[in-house]
């Protein structure tokens, strides 16, 4: 009998370590699982952060490429304007030459004009015109054409038979160096007919 008693206790122990063991081993499984969960959360989460980042140094990149090639527009505009208008301020000192030359042959004679010194002038200013194309300078129309504020400047206004606002006569020759007006010309500007000359139209 005791013997027996004996091993019941010892079989009763013994289920009573496995049993120990066994919640042990489920308890350490449960455990890992856990952590393992917390890690892929862990690393997804840094994952989505680097995304964010990733993306947000894309937008920054973009932003400062955008920027990038405005400034170098803006820089080439700068520089194409410098090229066209660099001599603007020595071609339009040159026009006053120009116009001096050209009321000379204006004013002398025309037997004058085939005189040596006659020549000469007409040669100077033949160059003169010649650099002043090579720069594409052209003059502004103005004789037969309805006055321009933005291209001519009125000295006086004079009745006529021609319409109102017409210009009839031109002191000064204007000048465009490309599109930008190098200088105005100087016009007389029609009032268009007066009382008198409108009755005698009427007769």
């Amino acid at each position: 009998m005791e013997n027996e008693d004996i091993k019941k206790d010892v079989q009763a122990k013994s289920d009573e370590i496995l049993q120990d063991e066994i919640l042990q081993t489920d308890n350490g499984g449960s455990s890992e699982e856990n952590d393992d969960q917390a890690t892929e959360l862990d690393i997804e989460t840094q994952l989505a952060e680097a995304k964010a980042e990733a993306l947000e140094n894309h937008m920054r990149l973009l932003r400062v490429s955008a920027e990038f090639d405005n400034y170098k527009k803006r820089a080439d505009r700068q520089m194409d304007g410098l090229r066209k208008y660099a001599n603007e301020d020595l071609l339009r000192r040159l026009l006053p030459v120009i116009d001096n030359l050209e009321r000379a042959l204006h004013s002398a004679p025309e037997e004058e004009q085939e005189m040596p010194i006659g020549k000469g002038v007409k040669l100077t200013l033949q160059e003169m015109v010649k650099v002043l194309k090579g720069y594409d300078v052209k003059p502004v129309r103005a004789m037969g054409e309805s006055f321009d504020p933005n291209y001519h400047e009125a000295v006086m206004q004079e009745e006529s038979e021609l319409p109102e606002n017409e210009i009839i006569t031109e002191y000064q020759k204007g000048y465009l160096l490309r599109e930008r007006l190098l200088r105005p010309a100087m016009v007389v500007v029609s009032k268009g007919p007066g009382v008198e000359v409108e009755k005698l139209k009427e007769e």
